[in-house]
């Protein structure tokens, strides 16, 4: 009598790519939420990462239902292809992602202020706790940092009336770098206004506000130009430009100068 021979167990392509899907689907769920940071999902539904999840939930579980499906087919015949599928998708993962996550872990590296992966500085995930970080730095310090205070939209600027650097940095009452400290600024427009921020370059650190380039532009310009310092020691491109609409717009300038070497496209 012939022993019957079973067939050898095969890969099911199909249900491969749905372990495939279902777990590119669960990544991007991940993702989009790391996107969302310290927001809530409820409140950011209609926002780009809080789409993104809800899309990528229906798959995810539609793809988890069709793996169901294909096992309880697997199940009633008796085919082994299922488990053998399974394996190697396993296998394929962990090839992968073992060598990238041990990558990662070589090639990022923590700093007090934030995370670096290789050069690039990744954003914080909450913008909550940098906030509070940077509110404990103002707390605690002294000296020159007295010239900074805490802001909740920019992180730290200039306070007003402040005086700070051994004296050679004062403020307006309005928190500008000035001539003296506590002059009032604000007031009708004689002179054509311009605005100039940007970080510690247009600032002018460690030069007196006399050698500083926005008051050597207003010196030289013949009684035409009024110029407003809204610089701020360390400051990024995106602090400045948050300070322009925070703190500048009010002041309705003629010209607006945005100043920044090129490192602060790396802040």
């Amino acid at each position: 009598m012939n022993a019957i021979s079973r067939p050898s167990p095969r890969t099911d392509v199909v249900l491969l790519g749905l372990l495939y899907a279902a777990e590119f689907f669960a990544l991007t769920m991940a993702l989009s939420l790391h996107r969302l940071g310290d927001r809530s999902l409820a409140s950011s539904i209609f926002s780009t990462p809080g789409l993104g999840f809800v899309v990528s939930l229906i798959a995810f579980v539609s793809a988890l239902a069709l793996i169901a499906y294909r096992y309880r087919r697997a199940r009633r015949s008796g085919s082994r292809g299922f488990g053998l599928t399974v394996a190697m998708n396993l296998i394929t993962l962990a090839l992968v992602f073992i060598p990238v996550e041990i990558a990662v872990r070589l090639l990022v590296h923590h700093t007090p202020d934030t995370t670096v992966f290789r050069n690039t500085v990744l954003l914080p995930r909450s913008w909550q706790d940098t906030a509070a970080s940077n509110q404990q730095v103002f707390d605690k310090a002294s000296g020159d940092l007295s010239y900074l205070v805490y802001d909740d939209a920019l992180g730290w600027t200039v306070g007003a009336n402040r005086r700070g650097g051994d004296g050679m940095y004062l403020s307006s009452a309005e928190g500008l770098r000035a001539a003296s400290q506590g002059a009032v600024l604000a007031g009708p427009k004689m002179r054509h206004r311009v605005a100039i921020v940007g970080d510690s370059f247009v600032f002018a650190e460690r030069v007196t506000f006399e050698d500083s380039w926005g008051h050597l532009l207003e010196a030289n310009s013949g009684a035409k130009l009024e110029v407003l310092n809204f610089g701020v020691g360390g400051y990024a491109i995106d602090q400045a430009y948050l300070r322009f609409k925070k703190d500048i717009l009010g002041w309705q300038p003629d010209i607006a100068i945005l100043a920044f070497p090129l490192a602060d496209f790396h802040r």
